[in-house]
């Protein structure tokens, strides 16, 4: 009596370059995390004469800043130094993509707690003390809270789009029932701090636009040796890689972003 013919799992064409597709692969991470032997930061411990960065925000929520005075701040004991706008060798810019997120405020100040400049002091409390002796002198203008603020200024974040198959319009003329209506979402977006994850790659891109140094002095850690970085609660991480590379550049201590 012959075999039964049992027919081969056919490989769809894509098999031989995308070997990942349809696979169950482990996490490069999973071992160390259920071993309980991952590294966060708070585990790792501070290098001896860490350098600590405060970032002087702005108070107004959309304006124009005439005038900015550190001076105060400068003198404030234990402050290394004070960055700011005039100090980006580079590009002004820390955006993964439309170069439209300048690390300072130059002129135009888009939402409130803008980053307006930096402070690099021997301490946390130091740094932070003295990032609130700056003088702003800011022409305030109304902001665009809500959406119809933007919509009766014709503002949006992006261009308008929209994704269709074969004709919507003709689809939804013909449709039996209908509805319309309007609903508001309060979306947002939100990142994972992984050592691992694109967002440390989009900070280094930055970081090199805004610092212009050699590509043959790579160097990767979740930690920046030499600095860390306090008073940056919503910023990206590439506004925070840079300010840590800006000030070790500055500071001639060593770090990485």
């Amino acid at each position: 009596m012959n075999a039964p013919v049992v027919n081969a799992p056919v490989k769809p064409a894509y098999a031989a370059t995308h070997r990942h597709v349809h696979q169950s692969l482990p996490h490069d991470s999973a071992p160390k995390h259920v071993q309980g032997a991952a590294q966060y930061i708070d585990d790792i411990r501070e290098p001896e004469g860490t350098l600590h960065v405060a970032v002087g925000q702005s108070p107004k929520a959309r304006g124009r800043l005439v005038s900015l005075d550190v001076s105060a701040v400068r003198a404030f004991p234990g402050v290394v130094a004070v960055l700011t706008v005039a100090d980006i060798p580079g590009k002004n810019d820390v955006s993964p993509a439309f170069g439209d997120d300048p690390l300072f405020v130059d002129t135009e100040i888009s939402f409130h707690g803008q980053a307006v400049f930096a402070v690099v002091a021997t301490e946390r409390d130091i740094a932070r003390r003295a990032v609130k002796l700056a003088t702003m002198e800011i022409e305030s203008e109304r902001p665009s809270v809500t959406v119809e603020d933007a919509v009766e200024r014709g503002e949006t974040v992006l261009p308008d789009y929209a994704f269709g198959r074969g004709d919507p319009e003709a689809s939804m003329a013909a449709a039996p029932h209908r509805l319309e209506g309007r609903f508001a979402s309060a979306g947002r977006s939100t990142s994972t701090s992984k050592g691992r994850s694109r967002w440390r790659s989009r900070a280094r891109t930055a970081t090199c636009s805004s610092i212009p140094r050699p590509s043959t002095r790579p160097r990767s850690s979740t930690w920046w040796p030499g600095f860390s970085i306090c008073r940056i609660p919503t910023s990206p991480a590439r506004r925070g890689a840079w300010a840590a590379a800006s000030a070790a550049r500055k500071a001639r201590r060593p770090s990485g972003p």
